[in-house]
C-alpha cells in the first residue's frame, strides 16, 4: 500500500500522522520492518508494542546531528544494507545494528543484445547518465550539464549518449546521438549495453553498477554524508568506479569517462549482500528480541 508520502516529506508530522493511521488500523502485526520510515519505530514500541526492525543505510550522526540517532533506538534492531566501513562510529545507537553489505543483484541483460535493441552500433562509444528518482533536482540537472557538455566538445560522430531524464525546456545542447529517455521503471538495458555510465555520487545505483562490473565514472554535486563518501572510497580503492566532482572541466570527465572502460584490476571483491542474508536478519525478530 502507498501511504503517498513523498522521498522530502518523510520526516515531516504529516508523515508521521499517515504512518500512525495506516499502522493502529492494520490490525496488530507479528513484525514491522520498516524501510527508513523512523515514524514506525515509537509508534510500534510505545503504542504498539510490537517489534519493529528498521532497515536504513544512514544514520542522523552521518548529518551532523549524532543525539538524533537515539531516536533510532525505538527499534527492536537496525538492519543496514550496507558496507561495515562505511560506518565507522554510531553514537548513541544502543539497539543491535546488523551490517550485511549492500543488497543489489548482477543485472541480468546481455550487453551485446541491449545494444542491438538501442541501435547502437557495436564500435560506437555508449555511454549513459543516471540521475537517480528525482531528475529535477538543481545537483541532478549539474551532472547532467556537465556531462553533457563533455560530449558536446568530445564524441564522434557515431558515439551515443542516453541520458535517462527528461531534457530542460532550454536545453542548450541539442545535437545528434543524444537521447533523452526520460525517468526509466528499467535502467538495466541501457546499463548493460553502456561503455560507461556517469552517475550520480550520491545515489546507490552506483553499487549496483558495480555489482555488475559495469565502468562507472561518479559525479559528487552537492553534500555527501561521511557513509557515503566512505563507501564510494571503499568501491574506489577497489577499483570499482573512478570519479569528479560536478566543479570538474568538462574535459576532465571525459577523460575519466574513456579511462574507465579499462578492466578492472585485481583486487579484493566488496562484500555484497543476498536477500536471504537481509531476510535472515530481519526473521530473527519474529516475534519479539
Amino acid at each position: 500500500m502507498d501511504l503517498g508520502i513523498p522521498d522530502d516529506a518523510d520526516m515531516t508530522h504529516a508523515a508521521g500522522r499517515r504512518v500512525f493511521e495506516f499502522l493502529t488500523s492494520a490490525g496488530r502485526p507479528d513484525l514491522v520492518i520498516a524501510d527508513e520510515v523512523v515514524w514506525a519505530l515509537p509508534i510500534c514500541k510505545d503504542a504498539l508494542d510490537v517489534p519493529c526492525v528498521l532497515i536504513t543505510d544512514w544514520f542522523f550522526s552521518q548529518w551532523g546531528r549524532p543525539r538524533a540517532n537515539a531516536l533510532l533506538n525505538k527499534a527492536t534492531a537496525i538492519v543496514v544494507p550496507d558496507f561495515r566501513d562505511a560506518h565507522e562510529e554510531l553514537p548513541y545507537i544502543t539497539v543491535p545494528v546488523h551490517f550485511t553489505g549492500p543488497l543489489v543483484n548482477r543485472f541480468g541483460n546481455d550487453g551485446n543484445s541491449a545494444r542491438h535493441d538501442l541501435g547502437v552500433p557495436p564500435d560506437a562509444f555508449m555511454a549513459v547518465v543516471t540521475l537517480g528518482g528525482m531528475t529535477d533536482r538543481p545537483e541532478a540537472r549539474q551532472i547532467a550539464a556537465l556531462a553533457l557538455e563533455a560530449w558536446r566538445s568530445h564524441a564522434g560522430p557515431r558515439d551515443r549518449l542516453f541520458v535517462l531524464a527528461g531534457p530542460d525546456a532550454d536545453d542548450p545542447f541539442p545535437r545528434g546521438g543524444v537521447t533523452w529517455v526520460g525517468v526509466t521503471q528499467d535502467p538495466e538495458p541501457y546499463f548493460s549495453a553502456a561503455d560507461v555510465v556517469v552517475a550520480d555520487a550520491a545515489g546507490f545505483t552506483v553499487c549496483e553498477l558495480s555489482r555488475s562490473d559495469i565502468a562507472v565514472v561518479t559525479v559528487e554535486a552537492g553534500v555527501l554524508n561521511d557513509a557515503t563518501r566512505r563507501r564510494l572510497r571503499l568501491l574506489a580503492d577497489a577499483g570499482a568506479t573512478t570519479g569528479v566532482t560536478v566543479r570538474a572541466s568538462p574535459d576532465d570527465l571525459w577523460r575519466h569517462m574513456r579511462a574507465a572502460r579499462a578492466p578492472r584490476p585485481a583486487g579484493d571483491e566488496p562484500v555484497w549482500a543476498t536477500a536471504d542474508d537481509v531476510a535472515a536478519r530481519i526473521l530473527a525478530y519474529l516475534g519479539g528480541t
